[in-house]
Formats: structure tokens, sequence, C-alpha cells
């Protein structure tokens, strides 16, 4: 359909400090569903706007497949957005808000709501075609507002988190349809969240973002496994990962992370420097067991449920960590534990920088995010 790409783009608003977008470029490859993803503030939806014609960049360029469209107007860049609010006109039915894109370019009556007919079909919506937006639930009106946009038949569609006002339950239904349509239809699709389940339920690539900059844009897969910097590692993840401040030292010729309390034998590992470091672990790194006999020993502070799993932090030392319990043991506040590492799965970054240190050693790929151990 339309390989889109950010030359070196630029926006800033008068009067903020800061850049909404700090200097970019990015390729939204061809086909492929990339979502993008950050905290409220990151400039994602700053981008999409660009991309849409909405906003004009302060510099830099826009390409569609090589053309540079950095200066045409919305209309003319065959494109089509999808909104937060779906946006649309109270006072048509859904029949002649999906059919309204058509109507301006002219096309009859006759032949705009065979159109519609089609889309209607394969969004399962034909029975909503002739009630007003206020008769609809709000997973109904997502389904016009995105049959507006397929109607057109757009190279490259832009999603403005248009399922976040949904329930937990047509959320998820909700994002396989989303999959399903765009797997159907073969086009560009760029959707912009907040949510890291939309992300990992759909996407193909994620570009994260942070303060107007792209921090790591790769597969879901690889953002989990290997996050650039201390920030995506914190950002990513259902439960957020522990981080403990420390140093690498070698001792007899093996290396060894030592944080007074916690500490790791790092025997195997290659690529890591003498000195100041910070570790990340996310819960399913953390192993806890019977204390008796344990080198390092915690107690547990807190428990708690994210289903079907239960989690558990403990604090060894000064340090709390958050582990997964497993299916066979139980665990409560106040007891004593053992903890351990799984070392392939400790993350590395520089103490003043924050960014990844690449271990020659850790593993290329997972196949999820939720890495069971």
């Amino acid at each position: 359909m339309a390989e889109v790409r950010l030359d070196r783009v630029v926006k800033r608003y008068p009067g903020l400090a800061a850049d909404a977008v700090q200097e970019t470029s990015l390729t939204f490859e061809d086909g492929l569903f990339t979502c993008i993803l950050g905290p409220s503030g990151s400039g994602k939806s700053t981008i999409l706007k660009l991309l849409a014609g909405i906003e004009e960049v302060t510099s830099g360029r826009i390409l569609m497949d090589g053309a540079d469209i950095t200066n045409v107007t919305p209309e003319r860049r065959d494109v089509a957005m999808v909104f937060q609010s779906y946006a649309l006109y109270p006072n048509m039915n859904a029949r002649d808000n999906i059919a309204f894109p058509l109507m301006l370019r002219g096309l009859g009556r006759q032949e705009r709501y065979r159109h519609v007919e089609e889309v209607a079909e394969m969004l399962g919506i034909r029975g909503l075609l002739d009630r007003q937006p206020r008769a609809l639930s709000g997973g109904e009106r997502q389904r016009v507002a995105l049959g507006r946009a397929i109607v057109r038949s757009p190279k490259v569609f832009l999603l403005d988190e248009p399922i976040s006002n949904l329930d937990a339950n047509l959320r998820a239904t909700t994002r396989e349809e989303l999959k399903r349509i765009h797997q159907r239809l073969g086009a560009t699709f760029i959707y912009v969240t907040h949510d890291q389940d939309d992300a990992e339920a759909m996407s193909d690539r994620v570009v994260l973002m942070a303060r107007g900059s792209v921090q790591q844009y790769d597969t879901p897969t690889a953002i989990y496994r290997r996050p650039a910097n201390r920030f995506v590692a914190s950002f990513v993840g259902r439960l957020p990962m522990s981080f403990v401040r420390g140093e690498i030292r070698e001792e007899e010729g093996r290396l060894r992370f030592d944080s007074g309390p916690v500490w790791v034998d790092l025997a195997g590992r290659r690529g890591l420097p003498a000195g100041p470091v910070v570790v990340g672990v996310r819960p399913e790194g953390v192993t806890i067991s019977s204390s008796r006999g344990a080198p390092m020993v915690g107690k547990v502070t807190l428990t708690e449920v994210v289903a079907p799993d239960l989690y558990a932090t403990v604090s060894v030392g000064d340090v709390s960590l958050r582990a997964r319990v497993p299916g066979e043991h139980v665990v409560g506040v106040g007891d004593e534990v053992g903890v351990t590492f799984v070392r392939s799965l400790l993350h590395f970054f520089d103490a003043t920088s924050g960014e990844r240190i690449v271990v020659e050693d850790e593993p290329a790929t997972v196949r999820s995010w939720d890495v069971a151990v």
C-alpha cells in the first residue's frame, strides 16, 4: 500500500520550551501494523497529526512512497484517520456517516451505498446502518468510524486511540477485529496508544516514545526482551521492572554483581565492563524458594494477584524485588524466602546514561512479552 517516512521532522509550538517532536527520522513500513506507544505528552499523537496534515511540521519532510507530501493538504494525502472520540455526525445515520467521504468525491447515491454495504458486511454492522449515533454503543460507534475510514480505500490508516473508551472485554474483542481487518486490507496501519496491551496484541512494529523522542523502534518481543534504556525497561511490562544499583567486580577471574545485600554470580557472562552499573530484572527473572540454606534471604512485604499469576514483593536489605510466585508455592506477608536470579533474564544499564549494556551471550529472542521461566 504505502511506506511512510519522517525525514528529520521537528514540531515546535510557540511558547513551549521543549519541542513536541524532537528531530525524528523514522520509516513506517509498507503494509505493517505499527503502534506508536508512550505516556501522555510523549509526542505520539502529534506525529499522527503531522502525518494526517492536521498539524504542519516546523522542519523536515514527510514522504509517502518516496513522494514529498509535507505541504500536501490533508484531503489529498490518501490517508484516513479514526479519532478517539469517533467524530460521527449526529444528524446522520450510520449509513450516511460511512458514505460521507464518498459523497464528497461525487459518487452517486446508489454507488455510495453499495460500497457502504460491503464495508458494513466486513465489520458486522449491517443491522445498524439506519441508526443514529446516539442509538449506538461505544463499540458500535467505533465500528462506524472505522467503516468511514475503510470506505475511502486509503493507502494509510491513522488511528488515534480509537478503542480507549471501551470496556476491557470489548477492547480485547476489538483488537482482534482490527488485526483481522488489517490482514484483509493489507494497508499500512499507524496506531497511537498509551496501552501496551494494544501494542502487544496488534502490532508488527512498535515505536516507543518519551519527551518527543523515539526511544526504541522494534518488534514487541524485542522491545520487551532487549529494552534500549531504563525508560523503555520501566515502561514496558505489566508489572514494573526492579532496578538495583551496584558494581560489577572481577574476583578470581569471575564476574560478580554486588550492591551490598543483593549479589549475582555472573560466571559465563561476557561483555560486561567492571564498575558502576544498574541491573534490571522483571518478576519472571526472580526466583523465590525456601529460605533454608539459601545464600540470599529476603522478607515478603506484599503479595498481589495479576490473574492468573501471584506476585510477591520481597525486601532484601534495602532493595525491593518483585517475583512471580511458582504455582505450587504459597507465600504471605512476613514470610522469609530464599532469592535467586535467572541470570539470562538480567538486564544491564549504564549507571549514568541509562543506556543498555549489550551482553555478548544474551538470548536473541523470546516468544512473547510475558516470558515463562
